[in-house]
């Protein structure tokens, strides 16, 4: 009697695969999460970088600083002046990439040392900053 052998694969085949994928993805885990992070964090000191640049053309179009951000994107007091928006691109007040809306200080709160005149922050992807150094910002 001949026996047959099916084409395929055996359980233990199976799970020495799924070991392997599963070994490779701890180690490679990690790297991928943490590039994904830094990659975010990039984006919105870019984004705080544009904010910035936005806010100087603002003063001299209108003469002064904006009092919120959604004065950069939308016309809020009607001012003749306005030249606006100030961020291609963006029709409502800019989120970082943890989608959660930029802060902004006019005067400085948290920079006044650093800062003269305004300043920008994100948290980052924490959701609250405890010291002042874990703020992503930039300012004038």
């Amino acid at each position: 009697m001949n026996m047959r052998r099916s084409a395929g694969f055996t359980l233990m085949e199976i799970m020495a695969v799924l070991f392997i994928i599963g070994l490779i993805l701890s180690m490679v885990g990690p790297r991928i999460v943490k590039m994904i992070g830094k990659g975010n964090t990039t984006a919105t000191e870019s984004l705080l970088g544009t904010v910035k640049s936005a806010i100087l053309e603002y003063q001299m179009d209108v003469g002064g600083n904006p009092k919120t951000l959604e004065h950069l994107v939308k016309n809020v007091d009607n001012n003749p002046k306005w030249k606006g928006p100030y961020i291609e691109g963006i029709v409502d007040v800019p989120l970082d990439k943890w989608d959660r809306p930029l802060m902004y200080n006019n005067p400085p709160k948290v920079f006044t040392k650093e800062y003269k005149y305004f300043e920008i922050l994100s948290y980052g992807e924490k959701l609250e900053a405890a010291e002042p150094e874990e703020y992503l910002h930039k300012g004038s």
